[in-house]
């Protein structure tokens, strides 16, 4: 049904745009030979990005919280040093 739905939108608007990005996808896998692996690994593939990026993310939050802390820790002793020499 959506493979259909995608055919008439693609004639609609004269570009074949559509059919291409169905033939990645759901119920339009069937008609094409192999092309329910294809798109589960293009799913798993696009799973294990997503989830490298988040892993980057907090690694790089955690970096930024430590570089803070240690800044605050610092600044701290500074103050801590003018009002010991004053």
């Amino acid at each position: 049904m959506e493979k259909g739905r995608a055919e008439a939108k693609a004639s609609r608007f004269g570009h074949r745009r559509f059919l291409s990005s169905w033939s990645l996808r759901g119920s339009a896998n069937e008609t094409v030979p192999g092309g329910a692996d294809k798109a589960k690994q293009t799913g798993q593939l696009i799973k294990q990005q997503q989830q490298q990026q988040q892993q980057q993310k907090k690694k790089k939050k955690k970096k930024k919280k430590k570089k803070r802390k240690e800044e605050k820790e610092k600044e701290k002793e500074n103050e801590d040093e003018k009002r010991g020499s004053s």
